[in-house]
């Protein structure tokens, strides 16, 4: 009886101690040193990154991916999207796709600009849908 006297307050303190200082904020200070500091900075950032991404993008092709079925080869980038979910749909969107997305499911309603069709992303007709691309 006299350990739990002992043990309880000690154990209280602790549990105060460790609530507190997780809810605590840190701050973490950044410092720019040597090449990091002097790039040059005469080109907007975004313009550089999409350029380095559509090179990435374009040497990326041919790709091979392994399916259930077999492998199978995509010998250039897809140029036409058919989207099954709206989750799908909206980050194809997001990300600057939209213009790529030929049809999506009949339940994304998100973007308003997304073309709207009768496919059901629940029950995929994969011949119908492959069709509706063509």
């Amino acid at each position: 009886m006299k350990i739990f006297k002992i043990l309880l307050p000690l154990m209280a303190i602790v549990l105060a101690l460790g609530l507190t200082s997780s809810c605590s904020s840190s701050t973490t200070q950044v410092v720019a040193t040597g090449d990091a500091a002097t790039t040059d900075s005469s080109q907007p950032m975004e313009s550089m990154s999409e350029v380095d991404a559509a090179e990435e993008i374009t040497s990326a092709f041919p790709v091979t991916l392994q399916t259930p079925t077999g492998d199978l080869e995509l010998e250039s980038q897809p140029t036409r999207i058919l989207s099954l979910s709206p989750t799908a749909t909206e980050i194809l969107f997001a990300i600057g796709a939209g213009d790529q997305v030929i049809a999506v499911d009949d339940q994304s309603n998100y973007p308003p600009e997304a073309p709207t069709s009768d496919i059901s992303g629940f029950t995929p007709n994969l011949k119908g849908d492959i069709g509706f691309g063509t």
